[in-house]
């Protein structure tokens, strides 16, 4: 009796664990807000997945909400830190984003010079490295990302050893365990969505990049990938709140490009 105890005990276990990391993905995102004194205002957003229920079955997310000023030059600065949620469903995750947005706009609203965007465009590349906005490469040992209408690559700051912020650095420790010190860091990343935003200072350009195990039929070709646009109408920053597609065992972060007009 004692030894199927200890099997059942062992299944039941097992089963939990083997849910539980299926269901692990970290991200970090950017939810922009507006711009004051020439800096972005958005919410960043820390959180990872992990499996809820008796057995680990149910996806479910921490989430850090903090309101920062991103400068020019990708430092940061505190403004306001927001709250922290535990084991938030993925059915509630646009409520709450909508949520923190409002809050953070009645904050922003105090802030020097601010002025809100308006989203212009929203589309997914379905994790591909090059789509119809931007695309990514690799040029002197360093991830890169260059826009259609340029001829000039831009380093993502995020994946530098100097930038000690929160952003990318649950994809660095991925990164580290799962490739080798002499590949390029962020070789294996592909992009997201990609969006598009306006005031009548500045263009916001904001993508998301992410790495996990993909389907089959994608590495056997079978799978082709397309890239579509966001299926609902906008007019307000609250109209494009969306859940952040995510691979299997997925990692990923938001990255932008902020130019004056």
């Amino acid at each position: 009796m004692g030894n199927k105890f200890k099997i059942v005990l062992f299944l039941i276990f097992g089963i939990s664990t083997n849910a539980y990391c299926c269901l692990i993905a970290t991200q970090e995102r950017i939810i922009p807000i507006g711009t004051s004194e020439n800096c972005l205002i958005g919410i960043e957003i820390i959180s990872n997945r992990y499996g809820g229920g008796d057995y680990g079955e149910t996806a479910v997310w921490n989430y850090k909400f903090t309101l920062k000023g991103f400068n020019e030059d990708y430092s940061e600065f505190l403004i306001e830190e927001l709250s922290f949620e535990k084991v938030i469903k993925n059915n509630n995750l646009e409520n709450i984003l909508k949520n923190k947005i409002n809050i953070a706009l009645q904050i922003c609203n105090d802030l020097t010079d601010f002025e809100v965007f308006e989203p212009k465009e929203i589309t997914f590349c379905d994790f591909q490295k090059n789509c119809s906005v931007l695309k990514l490469i690799e040029s002197a040992g360093q991830l890169k990302f260059r826009t259609i209408n340029e001829k000039k690559n831009h380093q993502i700051h995020y994946l530098s050893e100097n930038y000690t912020g929160e952003i990318a650095k649950q994809y660095k420790e991925y990164f580290k365990a799962h490739f080798d010190s002499s590949d390029i860091i962020g070789t294996d990343l592909k992009i997201s969505s990609i969006r598009q935003y306006e005031n009548s200072s500045y263009k916001l350009l904001i993508f998301h990049l992410g790495t996990g195990q993909e389907p089959e039929e994608v590495e056997t070709g079978k799978l082709r990938k397309k890239e579509y646009k966001f299926d609902r109408e906008f007019k307000t920053i609250e109209d494009v709140i969306f859940i952040e597609p995510i691979l299997h065992h997925g990692a990923g972060f938001d990255y932008f490009k902020m130019d004056k007009k």
